[in-house]
């Protein structure tokens, strides 16, 4: 059982991968079903929960793949699902390799960033969206344009 799911998910990172899918969603839900955490543990390892995913996608798909996982963001109710959706939209953005601002970001922006700061005491959130910012060159006090 353990083994078919692991499966499902490498066959599914690879339809990601190779622009066969774009279904990041479910490959967020069962992840995030099976190990809640951005970051997995062993005595002699430390990987990102989509680690499989952003070391193997392209840069174009990476790109493209930001506003589903902008959307996924957006969706979170829960604080700790908060916190991994909002990793896997910071490694996407490294994975893309430009600091091209995705139209979705532009337009969802004060949506996100309201969303976080009402959580502002969580260090490890606050960290993750630093990191975005700092990725994007954003700064705080300089809002983002519509066009």
């Amino acid at each position: 059982m353990i083994h078919d799911l692991y499966i499902h998910e490498a066959a599914l990172v690879d339809q990601i991968c190779l622009n066969l899918s774009d279904n990041l969603s479910e490959l967020f839900n069962l992840r995030t079903k099976r190990w809640p955490h951005p970051y997995m543990h062993d005595e002699c390892f430390t990987l990102g929960l989509f680690s499989d995913l952003t070391e193997n996608i392209s840069s174009d798909r990476a790109f493209i793949l930001i506003p589903i996982a902008l959307d996924i963001v957006l969706k979170q109710k829960d604080n700790n699902l908060l916190l991994i959706s909002l990793s896997l939209l910071v490694e996407l953005a490294r994975a893309s390799k430009t600091t091209e601002l995705p139209l979705a970001l532009i337009e969802t922006k004060n949506d996100l960033e309201e969303k976080i700061m009402s959580l502002s005491d969580n260090d490890e959130l606050q960290m993750y969206w630093n990191s975005l910012k700092e990725w994007y060159r954003l700064t705080v006090n300089v809002p983002l344009l519509k066009n």
